[in-house]
């Protein structure tokens, strides 16, 4: 099953169900680890959820150096690089910086970190979100760009070490940082070169029609790690390090329980390990939170078409439609559960409808050619 994703999106036909990630980033984020733990092989003896939340840091510093440590573990330390003379540079940086922040007024003070990440360190955005070297801070150094969450971390760091007001903010779909010192509050967008954003554009662009569970808070540092977590989470689950990305996602929603987007990653992350039950668990809590999360039906219908619940399947995708009557991929959805059940006079029905419009062409040539085939693959 392929699973597309709430933040990073592969819109992908697959016969036997189109699955989509609910990545977000919310963030795509969040891993303080005070330790690194080895994952287990699946069984109850997995990491439980009291052991995820000690796990994470209350340093940006201390999480982003446990990230990289599992970063290096799972894809080896030559993919990943040593941070140690990245980690060194912040070190010295902060030092040089640390007099001008002390003698700078507020809104000088605002423009020193951006100064370091976008001149002197000459750092553009890079708008792949799932790309791990976008995503740890010594690695976007060193290549020059990074994603926003990526970014954001760097000016976190940069604020830890200089004892500097920011915070960071999550948003569907991205992230960024906020200089907020009590009396003075401003924004500042990773993605362009520190932008000052007022938070109405935030709201208009990102929020309208959205989950009131983003309030636009400042989050603390075990928060942004969370979200730093809930990306790694989507980095493991996509090159299939199900066992890692089950890890990261627990470790976020132990922070963060009202994430719905991690919790529905979690159920794609522990349906790849072959935990069914869990999945549907987690699913059930995704949709308790945010019933109407953009590709939570698909991916809830798609997870009980592929283990071969079709009634079930073909009742939550009739559902989404009802809510989104114009989502193409829920109709594909039924489609396929239709030629599983053998009606085929009706998946011939549901694919006429996905042949009205061109823009589904992809979804009704794969439908039409598992009718063609008898719709045994889907069965």
């Amino acid at each position: 099953m392929i699973y597309h994703g709430f933040f990073i999106t592969t819109a992908r036909a697959y016969r036997r169900a189109p699955i989509f990630s609910i990545l977000i980033p919310a963030i795509v984020l969040c891993l303080g680890l005070g330790l690194i733990l080895s994952c287990s092989d699946g069984s109850e003896g997995d990491v439980g959820m009291e052991s995820n939340v000690s796990m994470l840091d209350s340093s940006i510093i201390g999480g982003v150096r446990a990230a990289v440590a599992e970063a290096q573990e799972v894809y080896g330390a030559d993919s990943i690089g040593n941070p140690e003379s990245f980690f060194a540079m912040l070190d010295s940086t902060a030092r040089a910086f640390r007099g001008e922040v002390k003698e700078a007024e507020t809104a000088e003070v605002v423009n020193i970190p951006a100064r370091i990440v976008y001149d002197l360190w000459s750092i553009e955005f890079d708008p792949n979100q799932d790309d791990l070297l976008s995503l740890l801070p010594h690695t976007i150094v060193e290549r020059g760009r990074g994603s926003c969450l990526g970014v954001s971390l760097i000016f976190l760091m940069l604020a830890e070490k200089m004892e500097l007001p920011l915070y960071g903010v999550l948003l569907p779909g991205h992230f960024f940082v906020r200089y907020d010192d009590g009396a003075v509050e401003r924004n500042i967008e990773p993605n362009r070169q520190a932008y000052a954003h007022p938070d109405r554009y935030y709201r208009r662009r990102y929020l309208e029609g959205g989950s009131s569970w983003y309030a636009m808070q400042n989050l603390s540092a075990r928060e942004a790690l969370a979200v730093l977590r809930y990306n790694m989470g989507n980095i493991y689950r996509a090159s299939g390090e199900f066992a890692w990305a089950v890890r990261a996602y627990r470790q976020c929603v132990a922070v963060l329980p009202g994430f719905a987007e991690a919790w529905g990653n979690l159920a794609i992350a522990l349906d790849g390990r072959g935990m069914e039950e869990r999945a549907r668990a987690a699913f059930e809590q995704a949709y308790a939170l945010q019933p109407h999360l953009p590709n939570l039906t698909r991916n809830r219908g798609a997870f009980e078409l592929g283990h071969g619940n079709h009634a079930a399947a073909l009742s939550i995708y009739r559902r989404g439609l009802i809510r989104q009557p114009h989502d193409a991929a829920l109709r594909y959805g039924i489609g396929l559960t239709q030629c599983a059940l053998g009606m085929t006079d009706s998946a011939r029905a549901t694919l006429k409808m996905l042949e009205d419009k061109s823009v589904n062409a992809h979804l009704a040539e794969s439908l039409g050619e598992a009718i063609e085939n008898g719709c045994g693959e889907v069965r």
